[in-house]
């Protein structure tokens, strides 16, 4: 499982935590998982993750840097339409070969 979040998103950060005492996935990186959780960086589309960085159960992506885009109360929840997130779904399915 592979989940990516930015601290922008206010969606899954302000308001998330407001209506249930916690910052959501989106805004965080994942929390307790039955198995360890390996935290990347998103890369940009010309440099590509190695094998080691994604091959574990759960990946956690820190988006920070590239969903910063939104305006309004969600902040940069919808700003996940960018070539570094199509690069990272590419690189995980070469991988999965």
């Amino acid at each position: 499982m592979v989940a990516t979040y930015s601290h922008h998103d206010r969606a899954t950060g302000f308001w998330h935590l407001r209506a249930e005492k916690r910052a959501g996935v989106g805004h965080a990186v994942i929390g307790t998982a039955p198995a360890p959780v390996s935290a990347v960086r998103m890369l940009p589309p010309a440099e590509p993750y190695p094998l080691t960085a994604l091959d574990h159960r759960f990946v956690s992506v820190d988006a920070s840097g590239v969903f910063v885009r939104g305006h309004g109360p969600a902040g940069a929840h919808s700003d996940h339409l960018r070539p570094e997130t199509a690069h990272l779904l590419l690189s995980l399915a070469a991988h999965s070969r």
